[in-house]
């Protein structure tokens, strides 16, 4: 599941035609899950229901480029385009709410542990969480107002693989929606 996150940054609007335009940008941006599941596990010998909450946090710096075409009215324009992005993990954090119950008698007693970890950036699967480096495409679109105030909705589809020592069948993939307000200098 998707998680509400922070994205805070900046973009530059390149005009090339009064219809098109190229925007660079960088921003801040916290991506993340939270992934619920149950398993059943034998532990030396000892059988447990086992129940999992897991949330990850992923704080990246983004560069996403931007192609844009626009429709001028009266009070404003209409935008729609999209284009690469590329990111970099800058750290995070891990919370990990694990309860076990015993499955062979017991009286069905349970454990609860509960963990934090700072987040760990890297490939080696074992002691990683996540790797450098995320890559996809932007799907955009919104209104800018003459005054330079804009509204904008934006897709961000994950190409990269971004779980250590992941493959074809075992992978992980950022993907997010968004809306945001801002406000273009200079217009």
């Amino acid at each position: 599941d998707m998680m509400a996150g922070l994205k805070v940054g900046a973009v530059l609007d390149i005009g090339v035609t009064p219809s098109f335009s190229i925007q660079p940008g960088l921003f801040y941006s916290m991506k993340g899950f939270q992934n619920d599941y149950t398993q059943s596990v034998t532990i030396a010998g000892v059988r447990y229901n086992e129940s999992v909450d897991m949330r990850m946090r992923v704080n990246y710096l983004e560069v996403p480029i931007n192609f844009l075409y626009k429709a001028h009215w009266t009070n404003g324009t209409v935008f729609l385009g999209g284009g690469p992005y590329v990111a970099a993990a800058i750290g995070g954090e891990v919370e990990v709410e694990r309860v076990r119950t015993f499955a062979n008698g017991n009286d069905g007693r349970t454990i609860t542990e509960t963990w934090t970890d700072d987040l760990e950036v890297g490939t080696d699967a074992p002691r990683d969480h996540i790797t450098p480096m995320d890559a996809g495409l932007n799907f955009t679109g919104g209104y800018e107002f003459n005054n330079g105030l804009y509204l904008r909705a934006n897709i961000g589809l994950g190409l990269a693989n971004v779980m250590p020592d992941g493959n074809d069948d075992n992978y992980m993939r950022n993907y997010g929606v968004g809306f945001s307000v801002g406000y273009m200098f200079g217009k």
